[in-house]
């Protein structure tokens, strides 16, 4: 059913209002008792250490800068006909009025709990330990407004496809390629027929000045599905931009579709910071070698069955740093490659994934620690970072060979999440807690305490300095 123009008009007043002030919490959202979480599904009595900590809750200044947007059209039209209804029968003063809109606003953006725990990001204690995620110098968790290191110039400014793909052509070390802030640039065509394996050359910053003022940022696009926008060489730079694909869709039952994704991050020295990425179905970005640091980024609607990975990491080395995640199946894949390693430091996840926020898959061998399971890659470490609702924060379904998972925050208690899903599969549980540290993360956003269920990881020898040439 098509909406009538009225609707069209209050959908693009919203849209047009979110997009010129560059932010999305324009209204401050009042808190809500915890979300209701499902109960274990394992009758296993987890065994942990716990102790009530002297938490304060510290308030995160949010400044979400969105351009890209893939609401419940059905939810979001039944609001607008409300205010609609409203307006005429002249039921709303203009306090009910802008609590209305920000409602509606809410739908657009589909941010899960996130605007309902706006000044519960991060606790501290009275140690000085720091639970959760918390914005650092650079700017605010998920970029934008704030974000500390913004281009708003380029060696080249592009304003559509023919002058985005000729700056690539012509670029070189050092070069920057600057998308306009108010530049829409579909490059479905060109991507299909002249440069379907559109490389960045090596040094080559692509930018654009998402949070300056007003902005959200310049816009690459695909209108129709397109396997990859480009891949980059190394020390390439992606910053400050909207990276839009057009299949925000769970695709759930589908045997086969069309897989799309962001961008593959190859090479060393691949930098990702202050973007919007969203409605690719398989991968936002796919790290497949080298080294990748992704930080300050708003990753989400990432959500294709079987796939939907915010960020997927293979044979690379991949650091996560500050990053907002919403609507993604899952956040982040680490595949089953040996040579893969993931450090996630800071990150959100608002409660809305459809699988986990971490999923660490199994390759090819039988793990010597814990037989019930395949080796994954060489280390994972999860630290600060902030669980929202029922969303399982970390799922085992492959080992590596270090595990660290510290100082995060939960907004349940522990006893609200399957066991499963928080600690492995029940037949290598007791095998999974002899190698891998699960410590002094918090629980109960609203009243919080601080578990160790398990601190048995063997610290590498390049943190012991122990090894080769020691």
């Amino acid at each position: 059913m098509k909406p009538n123009g009225v609707l069209i008009s209050c959908i693009a007043a919203i849209v047009a209002f979110a997009i010129g002030f560059g932010i999305v919490a324009i209204i401050k959202a009042g808190t809500k008792n915890n979300p209701e979480a499902p109960q274990k599904t394992t009758s296993e009595n987890v065994k942990r250490d716990s102790v009530v900590l002297d938490l304060k809750n510290m308030t995160e200044s949010i400044v979400v800068a969105q351009r890209s947007f893939f609401p419940n059209n059905n939810a979001l039209y039944e609001k607008l006909n409300l205010i609609k209804y409203g307006l005429e029968k002249g039921l709303f003063d203009q306090k009910t009025l802008s609590s209305e809109l920000e409602a509606a606003l809410r739908e657009l953006e589909q941010l899960g709990y996130y605007y309902d725990y706006i000044d519960k990001a991060f606790v501290t204690s009275s140690d000085g330990t720091v639970y959760g995620a918390k914005a650092d110098e650079k700017g605010p968790i998920g970029g934008g407004k704030g974000y500390k290191d913004i281009i708003t110039k380029g060696t080249y400014t592009v304003t559509d496809d023919n002058t985005f793909y000729a700056a690539c052509e012509k670029a070189k070390s050092g070069d920057v390629i600057f998308v306009k802030s108010d530049a829409v640039i579909d490059i479905t065509d060109m991507s299909i027929t002249d440069y379907p394996n559109l490389t960045i050359k090596e040094g080559v910053t692509i930018a654009s000045d998402r949070g300056n003022g007003n902005s959200c940022g310049g816009v690459l696009k695909f209108s129709l599905q397109v396997s990859i926008m480009f891949k980059t060489f190394n020390n390439v730079r992606i910053t400050g931009l909207v990276l839009q694909g057009n299949d925000g869709t769970t695709h759930e039952g589908e045997e086969k579709y069309y897989g799309t994704i962001g961008f593959v991050a190859q090479g060393d020295g691949v930098e990702i910071d202050n973007c919007e990425i969203s409605g690719f179905n398989t991968t936002g970005i796919n790290c497949t070698v080298g080294n990748t640091y992704i930080h300050h980024c708003y990753i989400h609607d990432i959500k294709g069955e079987g796939y939907g990975n915010g960020i997927s990491v293979a044979k690379s080395s991949v650091k996560l740093e500050s990053n907002l995640f919403s609507n993604c199946r899952n956040c982040v894949n680490v595949t089953g490659a040996v040579n893969g390693s993931l450090e996630a430091i800071n990150n959100i996840e608002v409660g809305n994934s459809l699988g986990s926020m971490f999923v660490i898959k199994g390759g090819a061998t039988k793990s010597d620690l814990v037989p019930e399971m395949k080796t994954s890659c060489a280390s994972v470490i999860l630290r600060n970072n902030t669980v929202l609702g029922s969303t399982p924060f970390v799922r085992f379904e492959g080992l590596p060979s270090y595990v660290l998972i510290e100082n995060n925050l939960f907004s349940l208690n522990e006893d609200q999440y399957d066991a499963e899903a928080m600690y492995g599969p029940a037949d290598a549980r007791e095998g999974l807690k002899g190698c891998i540290s699960f410590r002094n993360n918090a629980f109960n956003i609203l009243d919080p305490y601080a578990a160790t269920y398990c601190d048995n990881a063997k610290t590498p020898a390049a943190e012991t300095g122990e090894g080769a040439g020691n």
